[in-house]
């Protein structure tokens, strides 16, 4: 298949226009996903508090949601609504009191989920590359691969909050990436206007 073959999806030209009207929209997010990039660069623990502050909020506003179905709703399943209601009010209100001790916890368990991931997919590979030595080439690379594998595993488990914090910076790295391509999108968007 060749490229000529391939079809490129257009986008209509009313909706390049339609944006084009509302650059500065793009602009502010971009400018807002530079600050937030910033942020988590410079202090990661905050950022991390915040986000779960965030989610804090947002389950105190589903609680009350849940009270008010509660209340209004006439359903055979009022007692659990009323218990998701009061559990999810309680869970809110613990993540927005102690935003630091959730995120530690969320993102050193994904720290240590990936560790154990990387250890066992190591093993596995060295396992498959002196099993199949005679089948396959290039099983030294396949060896030093796992290897490589095992050993960033140890270098998560050796130190869960230090790699937290630095996925916590690469998200940051991603943030402000996206921000300055939303940026320059907007800038042609605005180009488009005329």
């Amino acid at each position: 298949m060749t490229s000529e073959n391939i079809a490129v999806p257009k986008i209509p030209i009313v909706l390049v226009k339609e944006l084009s009207k509302n650059w500065w929209v793009l602009l502010l997010r971009g400018i807002f996903l530079l600050i937030l990039g910033g942020y988590a660069l410079t202090a990661p623990a905050m950022t991390l508090a915040v986000y779960c502050q965030i989610l804090g909020i947002f389950l105190l506003a589903d609680s009350i949601v849940a009270f008010v179905l509660w209340m209004t709703q006439k359903m055979e399943s009022r007692g659990w609504m009323l218990l998701r209601a009061l559990l999810t009010m309680l869970v809110g209100i613990f993540v927005v009191i102690h935003p630091l001790y959730i995120g530690a916890l969320v993102v050193v368990t994904l720290v240590l989920i990936l560790a154990f991931h990387s250890i066992v997919s190591g093993a596995l590979e060295i396992y498959v590359a002196v099993r199949d030595r005679k089948a396959i080439q290039g099983e030294g690379w396949m060896m030093l691969s796992g290897a490589f594998s095992i050993l960033f595993g140890f270098v998560l488990l050796s130190r869960p909050l230090l790699s937290a914090a630095l996925f916590i910076r690469i998200s940051g790295f991603m943030a402000i990436a996206f921000g300055i391509a939303v940026i320059f999108t907007s800038f042609r968007l605005k180009s488009l206007k005329a």
